[in-house]
């Protein structure tokens, strides 16, 4: 799984963003000089190079590193840890839904059966057979009726 948190921690750890692509020769085919991608930091209008490069895709990575600024990247995290939160929520939801079938559909069995589980107490008769050494299986059958009886 991804580690949401170190990634949301290295970009509120970097220059806020919006990023831009700039440079003497950003859009041309092969660069000429150093293209960067910068923001702008302070109030003087000074910018600060994030990162520079004449590789032969320098527009494409620039474009890139530009859209993946730590402002784009927190926003994607806080989606992803909203998005995780909402599923765990559904999984909940899902299990108290499942829970609440499960009973009804106990309770709905314990209504049907319940005269035959009555006039099986009534047919044991309190007291189990001292003949067949079953004394604490008897027991336990009745225990168990009567519980589900309520």
């Amino acid at each position: 799984m991804i580690d949401i948190k170190a990634i949301k921690a290295a970009a509120e750890a970097a220059t806020p963003g919006p990023w831009i692509e700039a440079g003497p020769s950003y859009g041309e085919p092969k660069p000429r000089f150093y293209n960067s991608v910068v923001t702008e930091e302070d109030e003087d209008g000074d910018w600060l190079d994030i990162c520079c490069s004449t590789s032969d895709n320098t527009d494409a990575d620039m474009t890139h590193i530009a859209t993946a600024n730590p402002t784009a990247v927190i926003a994607l995290c806080d989606e992803v840890e909203r998005l995780r939160d909402k599923l765990a929520q559904a999984d909940d939801d899902s299990s108290a839904g499942m829970m609440v079938v499960r009973l009804q559909v106990a309770d709905q069995m314990r209504r049907k059966y319940e005269p035959v589980l009555r006039e099986v107490l009534d047919l044991l008769g309190p007291e189990a057979p001292e003949c067949c050494g079953c004394r604490a299986e008897w027991e336990m059958a009745i225990d168990a009726i009567r519980k589900v009886l309520g």
